[in-house]
Order: structure tokens, then C-alpha cells, then sequence
């Protein structure tokens, strides 16, 4: 079967929409390249150095549009074909990052399967595919989405993370800022105490120190938590 195609005009992109063979009656193909929000412009336009193509329509793919492009990498996405991961709401295309929601049965085979960071106690879905590494203490370790890496993390001691080779950039950095603003045992059940230092996110903690510091008159400051010097606990 023969079906019409666009391509993106950009060097060295890959993008392309192919019309569905299920076409609805009386939809025009240029209709649907238009809501997949690519744009059409006379190729000389698009194409300088080329006045011979005054009569050709050229085409740019939303991803370069949003100066996300060129798509490098084919996959699944709908509006431009470039390489996707999954998400807890759907597929995100890396390029033009369209969300493309999972049928009923991906999101109950993703509910099934979570990433290794995931505590089994732990309830919650992921939101996306591995993309770091927690390391504990002792370097034993678990890949995870963001959102499981992170609880993994808020709930080590000395644990540290890193971003997988083919992570979205500053990945590592996001479940590092989201660890410190979560409690360790995220998925303790509601009620569990949260008093101690050791129950409470490192932020928290962080507050709770500045809080209960006092200033004396000679700008040194006063804890309550350091070496006890001449009668009195100073840091």
C-alpha cells in the first residue's frame, strides 16, 4: 500500500509522519500534518539556494520547531517519529516531548512493572524508565525512575546518585534535590512518627537547625549540637 509522507527539511533530521491507512473519510492528510503541529512553507523558503522549488511545499517537524531537533533517533512517536520512553501518563518523545497517553493494557503492564528502585512496599508508579543509579554506602546499588531514585535516596545514609548513560540531562541532579526535600521510608504507613531527625527530610532538618540557632553579640553561633567550650555548645 502506498500512503503520503511528510519529511522534516532540516539536515540530518529524521522526522516523518506517514497518513494512516485508517484515515477518516474526508480528513486531508495536510490537516493532520498541520494538528501533529508541523508547519508547510514553500520549500524555497525552507531550502535556500533552491528558487527552482518556488512550486514545492517543504515541511518542518515540530521538535526542530521548538528547537528540539533534528530527530536523530526513529521510534514510536506520533507526531514526528523520534525515539520515546516511558512515563507513568504515557510515552514522552525525547524531541518534540508530545505525551502520547498508554492504552489500557500498557497501563496495566506498567503498573506490574517497576523499576529496581522501587521499594515493594512502595505503592506508587513510576515515572519513567530507569534513569539513574542509587548507590548506599557500601556501592551496592539499584537503577530507578526519578521518583523511585529519589525515595530510594532520601532513605540512605551516605547514598549517592548517578545519571545512567543515556539519562535526559541533569536527571541525577533532579532526584538529588527531590531526595533532600523527602522524608526517608516514604511509603511508611500514614500516622508513622515523624520527630526525629532521622524521620525527617534533611531539608527539614536543615530548617529545624537553623531555627533553634541563636546568635551571641560576638557573631558566633550557638546550636545546642557542638563541643561544649568554656560552659556553653558552640560551632
Amino acid at each position: 500500500m502506498i500512503r503520503t509522507a511528510v519529511t522534516c527539511d532540516r539536515d540530518g533530521c529524521l522526522a516523518q509522519l506517514l497518513e494512516r491507512d485508517d484515515m477518516p473519510e474526508g480528513v486531508e492528510f495536510e490537516d493532520v500534518v498541520e494538528a501533529a503541529g508541523w508547519t508547510s512553507r514553500p520549500a524555497a523558503l525552507v531550502l535556500p539556494g533552491r528558487p527552482d522549488a518556488v512550486d514545492v511545499v517543504g515541511h518542518t517537524c515540530p521538535a526542530c520547531l521548538i528547537q528540539r531537533g533534528p530527530v536523530l533517533e526513529l521510534g514510536e512517536c506520533p507526531r514526528c517519529s523520534g525515539r520515546t520512553s516511558d512515563r507513568a501518563d504515557g510515552a514522552l518523545c525525547h524531541y518534540c516531548w508530545a505525551v502520547t497517553p498508554h492504552t489500557p493494557d500498557e497501563a496495566d503492564e506498567a503498573d506490574e512493572e517497576r523499576c529496581p528502585a522501587a521499594h515493594p512496599e512502595d505503592p506508587t508508579p513510576c515515572d519513567g524508565p530507569p534513569v539513574v543509579t542509587v548507590l548506599d554506602s557500601s556501592n551496592g546499588g539499584a537503577d530507578g525512575c526519578e521518583h523511585h531514585g529519589a525515595r530510594l535516596l532520601a532513605s540512605l545514609d551516605g547514598g549517592r546518585v548517578y545519571g545512567l548513560p543515556e539519562a535526559p540531562e541533569g536527571a541525577a541532579i533532579r532526584v538529588f534535590k527531590a531526595a533532600d526535600q523527602t522524608r526517608p521510608f516514604a511509603w511508611a504507613p500514614e500516622g508513622t512518627p515523624r520527630t526525629g531527625p532521622d524521620q525527617l527530610s534533611r531539608a527539614e532538618v536543615r530548617r529545624a537547625d537553623e531555627d533553634a540557632a541563636v546568635w551571641d553579640g560576638r557573631g558566633i553561633r550557638n546550636t545546642g549540637a557542638g563541643p561544649v567550650i568554656d560552659g556553653d555548645d558552640w560551632t
